[in-house]
């Protein structure tokens, strides 16, 4: 493992023995660690989609992310950094999930959303809205991007533990063979297989990674 992992994990492992004593500065760290990637994942995400650049609506989505993780470490309380990671991990995809279906439709000048014809797209069997002349509307990537988080969130175990750590936190292989306690082989087999079956689910489609 890296230094930088080992500090990070430690780090987290003495705030989660923190929040075991009812610390609400150790989930207020650990809040601050999630949130971070989060929002790099975000604005990943969506760099590609000039209709999406308004902040205050995909900052509210990130605070009711943080809001529900911060919930759900109070209910689950969890107390090893593989349980606090995957914890994260489904709230980060939960969050990134709902902030591309927030965006399916677009709001006009006074701030009420448009009543565009619906077609459906035959690709994904889902239903759109048609906007013919708006080039930054990209429904059918939208929705890949929607349908991507969904599927790594119904990835088998242990893929998906080895897809959280390495996508949505970016740990080193080493590092996430650390937390996972097994060889960095084993977890880039996991990646792999993990890689495929969202690619089988997704018919092809998957981001940069």
């Amino acid at each position: 493992m890296s230094v930088q992992g080992i500090r990070t994990t430690l780090h987290i492992q003495r705030c989660l023995q923190r929040l075991g004593t009812q610390d609400e500065a150790a989930r207020t760290e650990l809040l601050g660690h999630a949130r971070r990637r989060l929002q790099l994942l975000a604005e990943r995400m969506f760099s590609q989609f000039r209709m999406l650049h308004r902040r205050e609506e995909a900052d509210d989505v990130l605070q009711e992310a943080m809001v529900r993780l911060w919930q759900s470490l109070a209910e689950v309380g969890p107390t090893t950094v593989a349980g606090f990671m995957g914890l994260a991990a489904l709230q980060i995809r939960r969050a990134l999930r709902d902030l591309a279906r927030h965006h399916f439709g677009r709001r006009d000048e006074t701030g009420e959303r448009s009543q565009p014809r619906q077609v459906v797209n035959g690709n994904h069997g889902h239903t759109f809205e048609d906007r013919p002349g708006d080039s930054t509307w990209h429904p059918d990537e939208l929705a890949c991007w929607s349908e991507f988080h969904a599927a790594a969130d119904g990835l088998p175990e242990p893929e998906r533990t080895a897809f959280d750590l390495l996508y949505y936190h970016a740990l080193p292989q080493a590092d996430a063979a650390e937390i996972m306690q097994i060889s960095e082989r084993q977890v880039r087999r996991y990646w792999q297989s993990a890689r495929r079956e969202l690619h089988r689910r997704l018919e092809g489609f998957l981001p940069k990674m």
